[in-house]
């Protein structure tokens, strides 16, 4: 889903950098260990961001594919 993310947000113009919210601390730790998120905290307990070296890296490593295909 990352990888999707990335490709969209420098599809838009925005070159990779993406924002979320993890759910909890646990999952919020998995993702800056595994992604290299970080940690933000302004809009949520959880708020990160991935910026654009990190966005490019997980393009890298993950396969993706976008359909606007129904399911």
């Amino acid at each position: 889903m990352f990888a999707i993310a990335a490709n969209k947000s420098i599809e838009w113009g925005y070159d990779g950098i993406m924002y979320g919210f993890a759910a909890d601390e646990a999952l919020l730790k998995h993702y800056m260990e595994m992604f290299g998120a970080d940690f933000i905290g302004i809009q949520h307990p959880f708020h990160f961001m991935i910026d654009e070296e990190h966005a490019k890296k997980i393009m890298e490593v993950y396969t993706y594919e976008w359909t606007n295909d129904k399911i």
